[in-house]
């Protein structure tokens, strides 16, 4: 018997691919499981067989992170983590792991008398769809959980057996292992970046910051291809990002973790449009937009924003000031609009909480000058044509913000575009705020976290992952959406900009000083020292501050001037 493996087998979770006399066997053990699991690679379709019977393919000792498994013609494929590095440990000591290298093992497979039968151009095919697979980038860009569902905002009360497959990017791969029942095996694969870092505040206390970044699989490719909607109803590089800060108990007690969560969107303008290129690349593209059903699909997409973006009742302290819908001035919404309108909806046309969850676009397109029309001033008309619409003819609480960056960058200057964008979402921030809460241990860590989220017996209380619980303060009640054209430079400033407002916002909820008083003055350079790995944080992360002509550098005076809503 001969084994295939890498550095890592003997791993909390591993993997060992065996072959005797030509028949081969996938040995996989799970961080999240005591056992062994033996199961069988059909020799001729790859079809993955398992039983579930003690001593025949599962066993009670030890046994590379199984990412996905496929069969391509007469190849059956397993994609393995060969190296994982520990990106971010959240609150509840749930670790994210990022992909540092991966690894295909290719299992050949007996071509049964129809296959051979294909004619060269078929077998071709399959070659290159194996290609195509196995030589997509993996390494550095993609992470996973295995005891916390981080497919959603954190904290989700969602098994990790259940994410959210708009941004499962292993989903096709891992339907086998679904498929037998051990879907646990093959954790969900996210595209993005989830890093933390611990920081210091003015009183020498220690706190964590992590920042999220999770890409929507719907509408992908490279930034003059994927843009604005697809039939999915969804924009090109859409991208959902959480920041998080949490605060441990001090050493020697069981006290909860305190934690405050922000979430906003960013990705390309909601409507049909594309480019064209011109001069070999040379200059600026010019911007096409559809003729023909422009906005099909720009309601649908805001409903889904929506509906994620609800505050869940049950989460809301009984005292808990306004509801979500007494943020909106709903008295003259027709009722068809206060149902929910698509398959599998309230019945008997009870009213949908989700229709009042507002949405602010802010838009950073050039909007162009006499002198000077630009390609980019065509996308912004159309962009606030359509959220005007949507606002008008079905009364959803939508909001646009339109700031010419380029231009106002060159009449206000640095220090000016950065007071004009932060006057414009003022108050857009604090309506919508944050989640806060605390973290608290349950369980034991033997519990699986594929079991079904906790029963709602008490009122602000959700499962947090494998063993904790999260006790529930405040939700977000609101969503801000940035984007520019290519949604990279500009959309990178404002994301930064806006986040670090709401950043201050939440060590405040947390009791963490990061502003500066009499009694902390000393600690000055280590403010800045912290802000400093913030904003190395974001740049890292594709949502921070890159200084070019479009980003104003950050000054000391701008973060201390600006530190309260």
């Amino acid at each position: 018997m001969a084994s295939t493996g890498g550095p890592n087998a003997g791993a909390p979770s591993s993997v060992c691919l065996l072959t005797q006399r030509s028949r081969f066997f996938i040995v996989v053990k799970s961080c999240l499981r005591s056992l062994v699991q033996v199961i069988q690679v059909d020799s001729v379709s790859g079809k993955l067989t398992f039983d579930f019977v003690n001593g025949k393919d599962v066993f009670p000792s030890e046994g590379q992170n199984v990412l996905g498994y496929v069969v391509i013609g007469s190849t059956a494929l397993i994609l393995l983590a060969d190296k994982l590095r520990v990106s971010c440990v959240l609150p509840g000591y749930h670790e994210v792991k990022t992909v540092v290298a991966s690894k295909w093992l290719k299992i050949p497979l007996q071509q049964p008398p129809e296959m051979e039968a294909l004619n060269p151009l078929a077998r071709e095919e399959a070659a290159r769809g194996i290609d195509k697979l196995t030589t997509f980038p993996i390494d550095g860009a993609h992470y996973f959980c295995e005891t916390l569902d981080i497919t959603r905002p954190f904290p989700s009360d969602q098994p990790t057996s259940s994410p959210c497959w708009e941004f499962v990017w292993n989903r096709w791969l891992s339907r086998a292992w679904r498929e037998l029942g051990l879907d646990f095996i093959c954790p969900a694969l996210l595209q993005g970046l989830l890093e933390s870092r611990e920081l210091e505040d003015f009183d020498r206390m220690k706190y964590n910051v992590a920042l999220v970044s999770r890409r929507g699989r719907l509408h992908v490719g490279p930034r003059y291809k994927a843009r604005g909607l697809n039939d999915y109803a969804e924009p090109g590089n859409e991208i959902e990002c959480d920041q998080i800060i949490w605060r441990l108990p001090s050493l020697g007690t069981n006290g909860p973790i305190s934690w405050s969560r922000y979430t906003w969107r960013r990705g390309s303008v909601p409507l049909w449009w594309g480019v064209s290129i011109k001069n070999n690349g040379i200059g600026e593209a010019e911007i096409k937009i559809k003729q023909n059903q422009t906005f099909q699909g720009s309601r649908r997409y805001v409903r889904r924003l929506q509906k994620r973006y609800c505050p869940k009742p049950h989460l809301d302290p009984a005292d808990d000031g306004p509801s979500i819908g007494d943020l909106i001035d709903t008295s003259d919404f027709p009722p068809a609009e206060l149902q929910e309108e698509t398959q599998g909806g309230a019945a008997g046309g009870a009213a949908d909480a989700s229709l009042s969850v507002p949405v602010v676009f802010v838009s950073l397109l050039r909007k162009g000058t006499p002198e000077k029309d630009r390609s980019e001033t065509k996308l912004a008309t159309a962009f606030d044509f359509v959220v005007g619409a949507l606002r008008k003819q079905h009364r959803l609480p939508l909001t646009y913000i339109a700031l010419d960056w380029h231009e106002m960058d060159k009449v206000l200057g640095h220090d000016g575009i950065t007071e004009a964008f932060w006057s414009s979402i003022r108050d857009m921030l604090p309506a919508h705020g944050f989640a806060l809460g605390t973290m608290q241990k349950v369980g034991l860590p033997s519990q699986a976290a594929t079991a079904s989220p906790a029963p709602r017996s008490e009122r602000c209380i959700s499962s947090a992952g494998e063993g904790w619980q999260a006790r529930w303060f405040r939700q977000q009640r609101g969503l801000i959406r940035y984007n520019c054209a290519d949604s990279l430079d500009r959309t990178n400033v404002s994301s930064f900009f806006g986040a670090i407002q709401v950043f201050v916002e939440q060590c405040r909820e947390l009791d963490i000083g990061v502003a500066q008083t009499r009694s902390n003055r000393t600690n000055v350079s280590s403010f800045f020292g912290a802000i400093q790995v913030f904003v190395e944080q974001c740049r890292e992360l594709d949502i921070g501050l890159a200084q070019t002509r479009s980003s104003p550098q950050l000054g000391s005076s701008q973060i201390i001037s600006a530190t309260g809503w």
